[in-house]
């Protein structure tokens, strides 16, 4: 992961990451993550983390990059006291959040798509869309 190597933030409970939208590259940020996150003592919240991450850059590579390696996804990871905070950007036009159908509706049950960003809010204490839906923040608080 060349162009994808994590930089250290200002402290010990940070970590960015600027990666080719590639499943490989999400793969290796997704360890690095999941590693940290452990580190960060986030173990009891740790399946939650683990899918909703997935699903996260999952949406950046596909939607937001269009599946293009020449894309770059934003992953910046920070822990606090509160817990463990995930951003994810995107270079995409984003998209409406609100306008996800629920995939448990008779809409929502015939799309195959949308079923990510419920299960991103199921899982995660906190979840915010920037920047038109190319950027999501999520949040897992300490257990």
């Amino acid at each position: 992961m060349a162009a994808g190597s994590p930089s250290r933030g200002s402290g010990a409970g940070e970590l960015e990451f600027r990666f080719p939208a590639t499943v490989e590259d999400c793969r290796e940020v997704h360890t690095a993550v999941m590693t940290f996150a452990v580190q960060q003592g986030m173990s009891a919240a740790e399946m939650e983390i683990d899918l909703s991450l997935e699903e996260a850059l999952a949406n950046a590579r596909l939607h937001g990059c269009g599946d293009d390696a020449a894309q770059q996804i934003h992953c910046r990871v920070t822990a606090d006291d509160h817990g463990l905070s995930i951003v994810i950007r995107d270079p995409g036009t984003g998209f409406d959040p609100e306008r996800v159908p629920d995939p448990r509706s008779d809409e929502g049950l015939e799309r195959h798509s949308g079923r990510g960003v419920h299960l991103i809010r199921s899982l995660m204490d906190e979840v915010r869309f920037a920047h038109h839906g190319a950027e999501i923040t999520m949040r897992k608080l300490r257990r």
